[in-house]
């Protein structure tokens, strides 16, 4: 007995198989209840949630994940199993749920604290109601548009108002990771599970395995060949903000390594961060010395009418317009304050 499910012999066939059946049918007339009894009545401990969208009891697969109201609330489905009434498996069922809806909120704590602290603040709350919807990251434009007070406010809460995305950092660690993977696809109808990279990577090759979406939902930024994460994209963003402040700034020694590319690599990744790497200037006939190294150039945004000689400046109001993902029902007019 697996679980709810009987499990007979597999070298029993015809006459014996049909015996072997009749025999355990009438064993476990009161053998199942008494295990949906001890099911309901069993610690959290006893059920585990599987990367392949199941729930298992005592290790045996009793349920399975599937698609509900909103990415963070799915449901559950109990196997299959003819030694299941109607009342048994709805017993089942809801103590189940119970557990699925205790470990994610447990998983991804940070998200629903967040979210509990915005419930007050009617600026913050369809920013995080948006960002639940994502499961902790909302990118394409879901926070470029933020101002300072939208990002000193969500600071406190444990929010990040990037130039990429608006994230929970808390949410990229590998639990938190795995478990909006695991909620992702139940969400999006993928029933195969799918194989989240080692969790010290810093930038990684993008896998055919993944489906369209899920890498930029799990918190990794195309970057030219790579993908990169995006808590660090954000910071070294930031840094090469600062660095490029007055202009052109010669790279950083080490930025390759730092963003995990080949050297070959770096300026199609920088141009992902908003930068582009332009020859050192030219140095006199006269001149003794090494050549000028190569320089950092922030991207200017389209349509800049400054003088095309002239650097874009770091400050975030003036950073390359990102679009804004549409929002439905209620929160239809959130587009407006991200522009």
């Amino acid at each position: 007995l697996e679980g709810f499910a009987f499990v007979p012999d597999p070298t029993t066939g015809g006459e014996m198989r049909k015996l072997v059946m009749r025999a355990a049918r009438r064993a476990l007339c009161a053998e199942v209840p008494r295990r949906v009894t001890a099911a309901e009545a069993a610690p959290d401990a006893a059920s585990r949630l599987t990367a392949d969208q199941r729930i298992t009891w005592n290790d045996h697969p009793i349920a399975r994940l599937r698609r509900g109201a909103t990415p963070l609330r799915p449901l559950v489905e109990v196997a299959d199993s003819e030694f299941l009434d109607g009342a048994q498996r709805e017993r089942l069922r809801a103590r189940l749920q119970r557990f699925l809806d205790a470990a994610i909120a447990a998983g991804l704590a940070p998200l629903f604290r967040a979210e509990a602290a915005a419930a007050a603040d009617p600026a913050l709350r369809g920013p995080l109601h948006l960002l639940a919807e994502a499961l902790g990251v909302l990118a394409e434009g879901g926070a470029t548009g933020a101002d300072a007070e939208l990002r000193r406010r969500l600071k406190p809460i444990g929010v990040v108002a990037g130039r990429f995305a608006l994230f929970l950092p808390a949410l990229l660690k590998p639990h938190a990771a795995a478990l909006r993977a695991r909620l992702w696809a139940v969400w999006d109808g993928e029933g195969r599970p799918m194989v989240l990279p080692h969790p010290g990577a810093v930038a990684i090759a993008a896998s055919p395995d993944w489906p369209a979406g899920f890498a930029t939902a799990m918190g990794w930024l195309p970057a030219g060949p790579v993908l990169l994460r995006l808590d660090v994209a954000e910071r070294l963003a930031a840094e090469l903000a600062a660095l490029t402040r007055r202009g052109a700034a010669p790279v950083p020694s080490g930025l390759a390594s730092r963003m995990g590319v080949r050297a070959a690599d770096l300026p199609a990744a920088l141009r992902a961060l908003g930068y582009r790497i332009a020859p050192g200037p030219v140095a006199p006939p006269d001149f003794c010395g090494p050549p000028p190294p190569p320089l950092l150039v922030p991207l200017r945004r389209r349509r800049d009418e400054r003088e095309p000689g002239r650097a874009a400046a770091a400050r975030p109001a003036e950073r390359p317009a990102r679009s804004v993902p549409a929002a439905a029902g209620p929160f239809a007019a959130l587009a407006a304050l991200f522009r």
